[in-house]
């Protein structure tokens, strides 16, 4: 489905500053940059049938100026922090279902301060004809910590019909974290290979096994490595899949698979993902799309 433009989008943010270190915090670089160079050992795509059926290989590095590819994350919408920036909504990344079906939206938001912040909450507050009040929902962003620069997805709906909102007013709360916890985002993240949904040849074996009759799902798959110090436990990737103007079509959580897929990594420790979806209205629309990866564990 297309989607409806927000007619009137405030897109506004609102940090908790009682923390008496709140905004004297020294300015450190956003996220650390990968430290391994090792070239990840990944089961292989099937064999195309010919060049035009060959599965689109993950870059290293994308190929957008504000985007990056650094321990626990692996995308655009990245962003310099700054003194007294807050977390925001970014109005650029919206994308609002059309119809009259519920009202329902992906997005992003952005930690532009200076500060690792978690328990961050997007509240829409809904508004039809005549700047009349339809509905005020929230949501909790999955990521945590959020770090200086770094976006994170969230998703959001209304028990209200999508083709009466006129607009949408945004605010979002969070918790400077006074220490900072990035150890749990610690992990590098290796996308491999993806797989389109429809007509290709068939993938028979691990990581993926595909149905005997077309279509074949959408597939995504790659792996994640401890670069912590200590265990890691509840280990968890994240995927958010852009459209052409670099707004949030789908937001997914990414199983694990494979051997060592319990959800605790020891240091150094390996573990694959795998996503895939059959879903018509959707899977046609995200082999090749850009995407944001992230993985974090607590």
């Amino acid at each position: 489905a297309l989607a409806l433009p927000l007619l009137s989008l405030t897109a506004c943010g609102d940090v908790d500053n009682n923390d008496p270190a709140a905004g004297v915090a020294a300015a450190r670089p956003a996220a650390e940059p990968l430290s391994s160079g090792r070239a990840p050992t990944l089961p292989k795509p099937p064999e195309p049938a010919d060049e035009a059926a060959a599965p689109t290989l993950m870059p290293g590095e994308p190929d957008t100026a504000d985007g990056g590819v650094f321990l626990g994350y692996v995308g655009e919408w990245y962003a310099q922090p700054r003194a007294g920036g807050d977390v925001v909504v970014l109005a650029d990344a919206v994308r609002q279902a059309s119809g009259p079906g519920r009202w329902r939206v992906n997005g992003l938001v952005r930690n532009e301060g200076l500060r690792d912040v978690t328990s961050v909450t997007v509240t829409a507050r809904v508004r039809g004809s005549a700047a009349q009040d339809l509905a005020t929902v929230s949501t909790q962003v999955p990521i945590s910590p959020l770090r200086p620069g770094e976006p994170a997805p969230f998703q959001v709906q209304a028990a209200v019909s999508g083709s009466a909102v006129e607009s949408v007013e945004w605010s979002v709360q969070a918790t400077p974290v006074a220490a900072s916890t990035a150890r749990v985002r610690r992990i590098e993240l290796t996308p491999a290979w993806e797989q389109p949904y429809g007509q290709r040849p068939r993938h028979d074996g691990y990581p993926l096994t595909d149905p005997r009759k077309t279509p074949y799902p959408y597939a995504l798959f790659g792996s994640v490595e401890s670069q912590s110090k200590a265990a890691l436990t509840d280990v968890q990737v994240w995927a958010a899949y852009l459209d052409e103007q670099r707004r949030v079509v789908h937001v997914a959580r990414v199983p694990l698979t494979g051997p060592g897929s319990a959800q605790r990594l020891e240091p150094g420790g390996t573990v694959d993902f795998l996503y895939t979806t059959d879903d018509p209205q959707l899977a046609p629309r995200l082999a090749g799309a850009s995407r944001i990866l992230w993985a974090q564990g607590s």
